[in-house]
């Protein structure tokens, strides 16, 4: 089994062909991945108004195997009140996409606090974007920024990207409790420093934060998974540890079936 928790359907400027749901399902018979969870690109990138509806037509075609986010931008609050109400409850969404640094808003500010609350008390978990390549800026979408948040809420919360700088998301997310982990998906840049992707990342992870803290995520198809499976490959997972990688921490804190 294999669940990728970080997917996404829709436009984007990298150089990508695949934007709708019949173009990822390929990829994902390709990598064997059995599940994945999107987020729609255009709630992301340009108008959240219709972008949770368009997402929910597209995966309705994949029951089962392809679930979504319902990703909300705190500069509208009506609109993000009225998706989570909406689709909270809706089999087919089984969390919360936020992306700070696109939406430019601190994760850890005002607008973010309500959106945090009510995914509280809906017992939604979340992923958040969080990818601050450096070694000393504080961008809207830092990891301890979101380390900042995990310790006010009691809310499941995934790191996307491992914080954009393994070494600062793992220690942010060994700083606070178990609601915080990582997934894995990989940078793009920077290759060469002390902070960059590295073939270790995921071993660093599993030696600090324990295996039930790190989740399988590709980020395609922005990025083909085969970054991933080899980053994975590469860290000689156990078998039980590779068990919880690849799809049942995914599953616990998603709540996705077996």
């Amino acid at each position: 089994m294999i669940i990728d928790c970080h997917a996404h359907l829709g436009w984007w400027f990298f150089p990508i062909r695949q934007e709708s749901a019949s173009d990822v399902a390929p990829i994902m018979d390709k990598w064997g991945i059995d599940k994945a969870v999107f987020s729609s690109v255009r709630a992301i990138m340009e108008d959240c108004r219709d972008a949770n509806s368009r997402l929910a037509d597209q995966i309705t075609a994949y029951p089962g195997r392809m679930y979504g986010y319902i990703t909300l931008n705190p500069h509208y609050p009506d609109v993000w009140r009225r998706d989570l109400e909406t689709y909270a409850g809706d089999v087919r969404f089984v969390g919360v996409k936020l992306h700070a640094a696109w939406h430019s808003c601190p994760i850890d500010s005002k607008p973010y606090a309500p959106i945090f609350k009510r995914c509280e008390e809906l017992h939604l978990p979340v992923l958040a974007h969080s990818y601050d390549p450096t070694s000393d800026t504080m961008s809207a979408s830092a990891p301890e920024r979101l380390a900042n948040v995990a310790r006010d809420y009691d809310v499941q919360i995934v790191m996307g990207h491992m914080g954009g700088n393994p070494l600062r998301g793992i220690r942010a997310c060994a700083a606070c409790g178990p609601n915080l982990s990582l997934e894995i998906s990989a940078g793009r840049e920077n290759a060469g420093q002390m902070y960059a992707w590295d073939l270790l990342r995921i071993r660093r992870a599993l030696d600090a934060l324990g295996p039930e803290r790190v989740l399988f995520g590709s980020d395609m198809p922005l990025v083909d998974p085969a970054i991933c499976f080899g980053a994975v490959r590469d860290s000689n997972l156990t078998p039980h540890e590779e068990e919880l990688v690849m799809w049942r921490n995914a599953e616990r804190i998603f709540g996705l079936s077996g």
